[in-house]
């Protein structure tokens, strides 16, 4: 499932096809000398199913795509039938109070009389159980729609977001991510390098900070020069000589244990010109910069 397409929406429909595949082949391979290798990998893709089938995201994905809404669910997991449509009922109301009450409709036009000679030239005719302000959701559920399984989904969204407003604000928050791509790896990779060991005791929100400081680093962009530098006095590495104790100017990096062994320098990323080597008049024995 390698690519940068919105791939959530994919993830249950391709382990049930792996598991379909790792049936049969176990049923084929029978008395060969393979027959032993298809259990453990069919117990490990049931394994990573189910815990599809427990995160919100895939199931939303799931349904806000076209070619499956519920459908996928009714035939395939009919045991999280239930759950999918109540998670999707509880999404749409919840987008929907944020969003607002919808446009309200236009006044509905009324149906020219046809005359009877072009009776067998109207290819358009006015269904007048057709209504309007019919419920979003139940025409999402049963208008037959012509995307394909590996069709653009955000596109489709795009062109159906005046029928379909909540839904396509919803497939915009669910649908635009890719559940594996080279740049999720990628800034992944950046999270380990940034956070190093002590990243399993962070806050997401802190996570994502560091990392959005760091890729902005990589990009050139440059803060604006802040009003004050924050000094940070120490005094217990000052002598008895000094009037006043060493002060150390804090510019967006962690100090992490003061000694008196290795002096600190760190890189300054943007304030002033351009990026320069800031030399601190303190000692540290182990520090760590990321650029």
């Amino acid at each position: 499932m390698e690519g940068d397409g919105p791939s959530g929406s994919m993830v249950l429909y391709e382990y049930s096809r792996l598991i379909n595949t790792l049936d049969h082949l176990k049923v084929a391979s029978q008395g060969g000398l393979l027959e032993a290798m298809f259990e453990p990998m069919r117990t490990k893709a049931i394994k990573y199913r189910d815990l599809a089938l427990k995160c919100e995201p895939i199931l939303m994905a799931t349904m806000l795509h076209p070619a499956w809404r519920l459908l996928l669910f009714a035939n395939k997991f009919q045991s999280h039938h239930t759950v999918a449509q109540a998670l999707l009922l509880k999404k749409f109301n919840k987008r929907q109070a944020i969003l607002g009450p919808p446009t309200a409709p236009t006044a509905k036009e009324a149906p020219s009389p046809i005359d009877p000679e072009d009776e067998g030239y109207n290819f358009y005719p006015s269904n007048p159980g057709t209504d309007d302000g019919e419920d979003e959701l139940n025409r999402y559920h049963e208008v037959k729609y012509s995307l394909g399984i590996k069709g653009n989904i955000l596109a489709w969204w795009k062109s159906q977001a005046p029928s379909f407003p909540v839904l396509a604000s919803l497939a915009r928050n669910y649908l635009s991510c890719a559940a594996s791509s080279a740049s999720v790896k990628q800034t992944f990779s950046a999270a380990a390098d940034i956070c190093t060991t002590s990243r399993g005791a962070l806050a997401p929100q802190t996570i994502e900070r560091c990392i959005s400081s760091h890729l902005w680093i990589r990009k050139g962009v440059r803060a604006s020069p802040p009003r004050s530098l924050n000094r940070v006095p120490i005094s217990h590495l000052g002598t008895a000589a000094q009037k006043t104790p060493p002060t150390a100017v804090l510019i967006g990096v962690r100090i992490l244990r003061i000694s008196s062994s290795v002096p600190l320098q760190t890189l300054d990323p943007g304030i002033g010109s351009g990026p320069r080597i800031v030399h601190l008049n303190v000692n540290v024995t182990r520090h760590h910069t990321s650029t």
